[in-house]
């Protein structure tokens, strides 16, 4: 499982190629709770101004000048277009931050099943 990843983040039709490190997922983190960010995007749930936040720190990190104030202003700027690309650029960047294992390579779940009888007085 490595943790070193790059992903692209297009902004004003600029690509920006970021390093996903664990330094910056706990930058990341110092700044959001990528656990509650990573539970609201699956309910459908999200904040725009913590996906606009995300997307900053990113792009920030990338080198685009972009402000957190840009990002979240471009979200509403034409329509659902604008917010549904900040949504993605979340997802991809969520699915970034957490090493995924490679194919084949799984550990089973091991469950542990109690043996004990358990007596009720």
């Amino acid at each position: 499982m490595a943790l070193k990843k790059e992903i692209t983040l297009q902004w004003a039709d600029k690509p920006y190629t970021i390093n996903i490190t664990m330094g910056l997922i706990d930058k990341i983190d110092e700044e959001l709770n990528l656990y509650k960010l990573t539970m609201r995007m699956a309910s459908g749930n999200i904040r725009f101004s913590h996906a606009a936040k995300l997307v900053h720190i990113l792009l920030k990190e990338g080198g685009c000048t972009a402000t957190h104030e840009d990002v979240y202003t471009a979200m509403f700027s034409d329509g659902l277009s604008s917010m549904t690309d900040v949504i993605e650029m979340v997802g991809v960047i969520l699915q970034a931050v957490y090493p995924q294992q490679p194919e084949g390579k799984k550990k089973p779940v091991k469950r542990r099943t109690s043996t004990k009888k358990k007596t009720i007085t």
